[in-house]
């Protein structure tokens, strides 16, 4: 198997990692003989997210998962790659009703390029900017609501050892199950642990992200 670097020097970064309007998989493409794709669901920061079905024998067969997929090639720089694989790890370790559980993580090579891949459970609702955007309005209660569910998460991300930061909540990445559902917090592309110590890469959203964290006042992952 060719590593990364033997891969990347072959092709060459593309200078983003998104999708230039094309996704790397279409509908009944199956991965790892297990999952078939669906359709795509949407392209965040760090790749493109798909739904696809769990087609192989087992207690999984016929359930629906969300599988995130990143090409190296495509990729904007290391770092893009790098936060993918920190991704996964982190997820993994996380068990929350709030947050959609891990369930696999695998890398596909080609003569072309390597494409990592996450899988997880797909949680349920619609994006809050999607519903903002449709012209629902909440309520005073049901904002309350909304946010007091969103603190219980980052309150079981900040007890973990070590804690662990999101660094991109915003409308997008959080999803409502339908008029008072439940709340969800997915895409933790820009996730850090805070054990891993001071880097200087900023991540987040301008307009949703601290103006600290923008400035580069703190030393982020």
């Amino acid at each position: 198997m060719r590593t990364c670097m033997e891969i990347a020097r072959h092709c060459n970064f593309q200078g983003s990692s998104g999708s230039s309007g094309k996704g790397y998989l279409q509908p009944g493409e199956l991965l790892q003989n297990k999952y078939q794709i669906k359709r795509e669901l949407g392209e965040g920061s760090n790749g493109i997210t798909y739904e696809a079905e769990v087609v192989s024998e087992g207690p999984e067969k016929g359930s629906l998962v969300a599988v995130k997929a990143l090409s190296l090639v495509k990729s904007r720089d290391w770092k893009a790659v790098e936060l993918f694989e920190r991704e996964s790890r982190v997820l993994a370790t996380l068990k929350h009703p709030s947050i959609p559980a891990y369930l696999d993580y695998f890398e596909v090579d080609s003569e072309e390029d390597r494409v990592f891949y996450l899988v997880q459970c797909i949680a349920p609702g619609t994006t809050l900017e999607a519903m903002v955007e449709s012209g629902w309005r909440p309520t005073e209660a049901e904002a309350v609501r909304i946010a007091v569910e969103l603190l219980n998460i980052i309150a079981y991300l900040e007890s973990l050892r070590p804690p662990v930061v999101h660094r991109d909540i915003k409308p997008q990445n959080i999803l409502i199950d339908g008029e008072g559902g439940g709340v969800s917090l997915v895409d933790f592309g820009a996730v850090a642990p805070t054990a891993l110590g001071g880097g200087s890469t900023i991540v987040g959203t301008y307009g949703c992200a601290r103006a600290s964290r923008l400035a580069r006042k703190y030393p982020v992952l």
